[in-house]
């Protein structure tokens, strides 16, 4: 099996393994990527004088048949290939001949790399701002289906101030979308071309970059030394963002199992969501809810796990960088995975009016009470909260001011529904 850089000899197995890792297992789903990429650069090499428009045409027409051929599971990577690069290669030379051996020419499988991540990196970052942004719009949903229904709001997991099951949904929708927003802003800031970079270094041929630059739909060609440094940091900052999605999203499960438990008891949970215990016949364990938390924690490792293989490294590609494709393409799947089990939750769980209406303690008041005083009497704020404390009397509902931002407030809750309508259909 002939690789991108064999020269004749053969190769220990045990280093084959030890190098190649599960890449050729990766590169099935990145394949797509670099098939892009390919031909992209073969219009690199039409502008530069390297192919004619005959041959562009025989590579382009070759490249969808091996798109077709993967598509339909024709074409398999293998560990002694390596990766995609070799097997494209491969065929596009089995398919062409000699025409297809020329397709190498002025490019490395480090630019190629960078090029196919980036590719997928801002296909990834569409997909899954789609999927937030649908998080999102179940969350609107949840909220209108609740629109009036109290629920006490919580710090230091005690009872704090009203809220209500339209607020509490509608404040991690509008998060939500914050998170869409910015995955999608990140994704537009991957128009730069590393093609033609090779190694890091360029090559010593004249390449018109900025023809493979406009077939990708780059906005320029990136500058030939800045490739190579640029490589997983763009996997580092796509990461990042799923990592912060990843915190919301888990607390979010966090207090839907902590509403579920019989001492709250203020939502019920759907049997087709819940697991059973092997041994107690009585329970109804709300694991999906607890592995969108487990599997959060997971995806917040990405992150740390890819600055520790960038740290220290020296300028120029390292074979160490390799090994961070593992993290995007994991990264992304369970960022999928997540957001659907996410939108599955929201949509099953159901408030309960009796023990929600029964949480709405007096104390919850309080502030609402202090408040009345600084508006009715003039007070300062903190003399109205001294004699608020010892008024519990007085704690009861009804006080806030009409049209405030209070959470139990409709207008606050109309409002906020209206701004996160309009953002969704923005990200739809």
């Amino acid at each position: 099996m002939s690789r991108l850089w064999d020269k004749g000899g053969s190769v220990n197995e045990l280093a084959l393994r030890f190098t190649v890792g599960d890449d050729h297992l990766l590169d099935a789903q990145l394949l797509p990527y670099d098939l892009i990429g390919t031909r992209a650069h073969a219009a690199c090499l039409q502008a530069s004088g390297f192919l004619d428009a005959a041959e562009f045409a025989q590579i382009e027409q070759a490249l969808n048949t091996i798109r077709d051929e993967h598509a339909q599971g024709k074409l398999t990577i293998s560990q002694e290939q390596e990766d995609c690069h070799t097997a494209i290669e491969g065929r596009l030379t089995a398919l062409l001949g000699d025409l297809g051996a020329k397709i190498h020419v002025g490019r490395s499988r480090n630019d190629q790399v960078v090029t196919m991540l980036r590719l997928a990196m801002r296909d990834a970052s569409e997909q899954l701002s789609a999927g937030i942004a649908g998080l999102a719009s179940t969350l609107l949903a949840l909220a209108e289906r609740y629109p009036d229904q109290a629920l006490p709001g919580y710090t230091h997991l005690q009872r704090a101030m009203p809220s209500s099951v339209a607020a509490w949904a509608l404040g991690f929708a509008e998060v939500f979308c914050e998170r869409s927003e910015s995955l999608r802003d990140f994704g537009k800031r991957l128009a730069r071309s590393p093609l033609g970079s090779a190694a890091g270094y360029g090559t010593p041929v004249k390449l018109d970059r900025n023809a493979s630059a406009q077939a990708l739909g780059f906005e320029q060609a990136q500058a030939v030394t800045a490739v190579q440094l640029t490589r997983g940091l763009d996997e580092l900052c796509f990461l990042q963002e799923l990592s912060t999605l990843a915190v919301l999203v888990s607390r979010m499960a966090a207090d839907m199992v902590l509403y579920a438990t019989k001492e709250f008891a203020l939502v019920k949970l759907p049997a087709e969501l819940t697991t059973g215990s092997s041994i107690m016949p009585n329970k109804a364990n709300p694991d999906l809810f607890e592995l969108m938390r487990g599997r959060a924690a997971m995806l917040t490792g990405y992150p740390a796990q890819v600055m520790a293989v960038l740290t220290g490294l020296p300028g120029g590609y390292q074979r160490d960088l390799q090994l961070i494709k593992r993290c995007f393409v994991h990264a992304w799947d369970e960022s999928a995975m997540l957001l659907q089990a996410a939108s599955l939750a929201v949509n099953g769980v159901a408030f309960q009016k009796d023990a929600c209406d029964a949480a709405m303690a007096p104390e919850l008041y309080a502030t609402a009470y202090a408040y009345k005083l600084v508006r009715e009497q003039g007070i300062p704020f903190r003399a109205a909260y001294k004699e608020a404390a010892g008024a519990k009397d007085e704690w009861k509902p009804g006080l806030h001011e009409a049209g405030s931002d209070a959470a139990d407030s409709s207008e606050y809750t109309a409002r906020l529904a209206n701004s996160i309508k309009a953002r969704v259909a923005l990200l739809a």
